[in-house]
């Protein structure tokens, strides 16, 4: 769904690059790439060096993109393969709201971790760097609200309506 099926075609044909993408698209894997990446990038030395060096920081920035992708390609199943139900889909979220949020509050109970910002001398809206911290810690809080709570909990509705469907059918085969 990203690229036009005259480019995807060729890929499609090259054994590698299926087995990279069928592996990738697991669930379990697509997950541990998004929170590997969003931790990784948030150690204080590998975010201080992605700020110092330009290819670095183009790399943090590509593999956060890369495991949104993959994470949310899961959540949303936008091939309509249907690997994992609703209520799986509404799970994985789950699961990925509660990563990023222990991440948050990690930022929100640490005092300031990235030395880049302890030198920074203008500083937006006079905020201090422990302030600058616990603010965007609290803006990847609501954002991941905003987008996998609301992901998950739309999900959820829908297996819900899904099983009491069944049930409901169940119920009026065996006459009920």
């Amino acid at each position: 769904f990203l690229l036009p099926p005259a480019a995807l075609r060729p890929l499609a044909r090259a054994t590698p690059v299926r087995a990279v993408a069928a592996a990738l698209l697991r669930p379990d894997v697509s997950f541990a790439v998004w929170a590997a990446s969003l931790a990784a990038w948030h150690v204080p030395q590998a975010y201080d060096a992605a700020l110092a060096h330009p290819a670095l920081h183009a790399l943090e920035h590509a593999t956060l993109l890369a495991g949104g992708i993959l994470l949310w390609m899961q959540i949303v199943d936008p091939a309509r393969r249907g690997r994992l139900t609703a209520g799986r889909r509404a799970a994985l979220a789950g699961l990925a709201l509660v990563a990023g949020a222990a991440l948050s509050e990690t930022l929100l109970a640490a005092g300031p971790l990235y030395d880049h910002y302890a030198h920074v001398s203008d500083r937006p809206f006079g905020l201090t760097q422990a302030t600058d911290q616990s603010r965007a810690a609290l803006l990847m809080m609501a954002e991941q609200l905003a987008t996998l709570g609301v992901a998950a909990a739309l999900l959820l509705r829908s297996h819900v309506e899904t099983v009491s469907g069944a049930l409901a059918t169940t119920k009026t085969a065996r006459g009920g």
